[in-house]
């Protein structure tokens, strides 16, 4: 049998950025399932099922169509009788070069004649297979015409042969963005035994729950981090249609932009605030020594970094590790489509996070004071008002928050609670870490924002230990209740206690 590939750039189809794709025209009739590896070129062919820097899995007569970036890599193809990708019918390895904007061909024989040894780490060799079933793991053996053949369109092929739907992509791939979510299950890290596992996690149930494409983990390792795993991929939404991000560069760091946070899982279900793991830093780079051992360690003394689930800024990184004995949830992105993701703006009152600070002792009107400067600032109309309790109101009687009333957004049009009265009660939709210049401000400026609101019920006034003495004082010894502007949970009204000395930002809600 034989299978014709092409590796082209993605630009063929609208798309701004190269990326390799095949697409079979006569596929192998007893194979039902397909598992593409790129590895590390010094990377052994045979330590596929573990090292693998991405996998993708692709059903019989679905185009074998995913994105990496250009650079060198082995490749693996392995074909299976069955649609979990269990009983292996062949598998060959190459080593290639996958350049920017250049049409390249590459034959890949699957069979058993040439020895792992045979595909040097320099990528020159231009065809090789694999020595015999214990390679990959065979289950069965391999079978000696499972052939990849004639990589590139030949020059005599018709002009409207190379665009036919039967070769390349579905329109879709240029309309539609990836889908991210949250795993429904929670996993034991080690289990995975290192990123092929994960990735295959991450398939299994976006295959399960009908969600197209392919899909990576999103977890660092010592050989690559979580972000470049993305590839040149473009233009995430949850499960539910809301868009979470629409590039690599504003996923991470100080250029964070988080439309709504993750949240959801592969089948549309809530899943609120949880941890999950990804071993990755605030910058999308590893966490040093919070990776479970590249994913290899369930060992209660083994750290890793985690995320919230609920969260913007915070996404991938709450600041803290914990016990890789403890099974967590994982995130999981699609890769294969570059789609530019921006989200609809809502209508309501505006509500930001002040870039200005204060301490305990500034009182409430000077802090309402910040928050009218910088709406005029902005040009954002109305009124403002910190959101802060006093000993007397609590912070939510500063503002109507009645049925009937309009509801809040961010400066950039995310509505942050489906209604006035669920903000006040912690219940988002976003996380109000937007300031009045509709950027989201890196937490580690904002130290998260006073508010004085109390645990339990957020609607009560709030005791002389929550607000400073009732804003009179910057005493160390004094406390105030902080909360957390990167989750959109109870938490965005109170996390922790500070000391009264510390400053802090403040919620501003337009009245």
């Amino acid at each position: 049998m034989r299978l014709r590939v092409l590796l082209l750039p993605f630009a063929l189809w609208g798309c701004r950025s190269p990326c390799m794709a095949v697409a079979p025209t006569d596929l192998i009739v007893s194979a039902k399932h397909f598992e593409v590896d790129l590895l590390a070129p010094s990377t052994a062919c045979s330590a596929a099922a573990t090292e693998a820097l991405f996998t993708f899995h692709f059903a019989a007569g679905q185009p074998l169509e995913f994105s990496a970036p250009p650079g060198s890599y082995r490749l693996v193809l392995r074909a299976f009788s069955d649609i979990d990708g269990t009983t292996l019918l062949g598998a060959g390895c190459i080593a290639q070069e996958f350049s920017r904007g250049q049409e390249q061909c590459i034959t890949l024989t699957v069979g058993a004649a040439a020895s792992d040894a045979q595909v040097p780490s320099d990528g020159s060799a231009d065809q090789a297979i694999l020595s015999d079933q214990a390679d990959l793991g065979m289950a069965e053996a391999l079978s000696p015409d499972l052939l990849l053949v004639d990589a590139a369109i030949p020059p005599d092929l018709p002009s409207d042969q190379a665009s036919s739907p039967d070769l390349f992509s579905p329109p879709d791939l240029m309309t539609s963005p990836n889908y991210m979510f949250v795993t429904s299950k929670a996993y034991a890290q080690g289990g995975f035994n290192g990123l092929a596992g994960a990735d295959q996690a991450c398939n299994t149930l976006a295959k399960s729950a009908g969600l197209p494409g392919n899909y990576v983990a999103y977890l660092s390792t010592s050989q690559i981090s979580a972000l470049a795993r993305l590839g040149q991929a473009r233009g995430w939404i949850r499960t539910d249609g809301q868009p979470f991000a629409d590039d690599s560069p504003h996923l991470v760091g100080a250029l964070r932009k988080i439309f709504f946070p993750p949240r959801f899982d592969e089948t549309g279900k809530d899943v609120t605030d949880d941890l999950v793991a990804t071993g990755t830093s605030g910058d999308g780079s590893l966490a040093a020594g919070s990776n479970c051992s590249d994913w290899t360690s369930s060992s209660l003394q083994d750290k890793v970094a985690v995320g919230y689930s609920a969260a913007g800024m915070q996404w991938a990184n709450a600041g803290y590790s914990v016990s890789c004995q403890l099974p967590k949830r994982i995130y999981c992105f699609g890769i294969d489509r570059t789609v530019v993701v921006s989200p609809q703006k809502a209508q309501g009152r505006f509500a930001f996070l002040s870039l200005g600070t204060i301490d305990g002792a500034w009182g409430v009107m000077p802090a309402d004071g910040h928050c009218k400067s910088e709406a005029n600032s902005a040009q954002l109309p109305g009124t403002y008002k910190a959101l802060l309790a006093t000993t007397t109101a609590s912070a939510a009687s500063r503002f109507n928050y009645g049925n009937g009333t309009l509801p809040w957004v961010r400066p950039d049009g995310i509505p942050l609670a489906a209604t006035a009265a669920d903000l006040m009660t912690g219940k988002l939709l976003a996380a109000l870490e937007v300031t009045s210049g509709g950027f989201q401000l890196p937490l580690f400026l904002t130290g998260g924002a006073a508010t004085g609101v109390p645990w339990g019920n957020p609607l009560q006034p709030g005791s002389l230990a929550e607000t400073c003495q009732n804003w009179t004082s910057k005493a160390s010894a004094d406390l105030l209740v902080v909360g957390n502007a990167s989750r959109s949970t109870d938490s965005f009204l109170h996390e922790v206690f500070s000391s009264c000395d510390s400053q802090r930002h403040v919620y501003c809600l337009q009245e």
